[in-house]
């Protein structure tokens, strides 16, 4: 199976009701042309279920976005070796998934970082930010994106999709204002911070 119209009609898991996961599953299959709920089996399923339930063939599909490599993704592909595909995203799917919300972009997903995993994996990405409520007090937020990057090091021992994280890209795709206080933080470091992203 290397094409996601080989799932139609068959049991994919988008991630749990309600999760970041589920959300972006449903934009991306709107995106590519599915009516998610007609077209599939939905199923709502947390990751480490979702390695089971492949496994044992409760279902056919299943969505995992997360930073490789994703232990539910590494356990999958321990189970069923060869018979495990991982599919790729395609240019033009990538420019319809974008055709909104020009959130994603190109990212591989180098051979060896899921066991047996001969070949890069062509797929996308979508960033993550961290969120704060406006009234969170200046000072507070400006110490908390302070510690994060003063400890990339550490939070690069802690998982290593961490390594992406950098100044350079810190506001890259930032679809809401920044917090005054991230603000002042990112111009400390020479960020150029466009209007769009200033809190009025």
């Amino acid at each position: 199976m290397d094409d996601l119209a080989a799932l139609r009609g068959r049991h994919f898991s988008l991630g749990q009701h309600n999760s970041g996961s589920a959300g972006s599953g449903l934009h991306i299959l709107s995106q590519l042309g599915y009516s998610p709920h007609d077209d599939f089996i939905i199923t709502a399923t947390d990751y480490s279920s979702n390695a089971t339930a492949i496994r044992d063939g409760v279902i056919d599909g299943m969505n995992i976005p997360g930073g490789p490599p994703v232990s539910a993704v590494g356990q999958a592909f321990a189970a069923l070796g060869k018979d495990i595909t991982v599919l790729n995203f395609s240019d033009a799917q990538l420019q319809a998934v974008n055709r909104d919300y020009p959130l994603w972009t190109r990212f591989a997903i180098p051979a060896g970082t899921y066991p047996g995993q001969d070949q890069p994996i062509t797929t996308i990405a979508q960033p993550n930010f961290l969120a704060v409520h406006s009234d969170i007090d200046e000072e507070v937020v400006y110490l908390l994106v302070k510690t994060i990057y003063r400890n990339l090091p550490f939070l690069h021992i802690i998982h290593p999709a961490t390594e992406a994280v950098s100044l350079e890209g810190a506001i890259t795709g930032l679809p809401v204002p920044l917090h005054p206080g991230a603000a002042r933080f990112y111009r400390e470091q020479g960020i150029d911070i466009p209007d769009q992203l200033i809190v009025p």
